[in-house]
């Protein structure tokens, strides 16, 4: 409940919304699967973020990392 709930915050770098994401799932005894895990990262990602950042093209957590980071630089 909390992963589906862990939003990026307006302030946050993508990079760090994703990272803090990521220990927050580490820390739950029931664990999902990468691609359940890869489309609550990208659905709680902000929304003009998440616009550029196709999910049906990343499919690993470093992909994720990395174009999250293009587009806000």
């Amino acid at each position: 409940m909390d992963l589906t709930q862990t939003t990026q915050k307006p302030e946050e770098s993508a990079n760090d919304f994703i990272m803090r994401w990521r220990s927050l799932n580490l820390q739950c005894s029931e664990k999902i699967t990468e691609q359940s895990a890869m489309q609550m990262r990208y659905n709680n990602l902000m929304t003009d973020i998440a616009t550029f950042v196709a999910i049906t093209e990343t499919q690993s957590f470093d992909a994720l990392v990395s174009k999250a980071s293009n587009v806000e630089r």
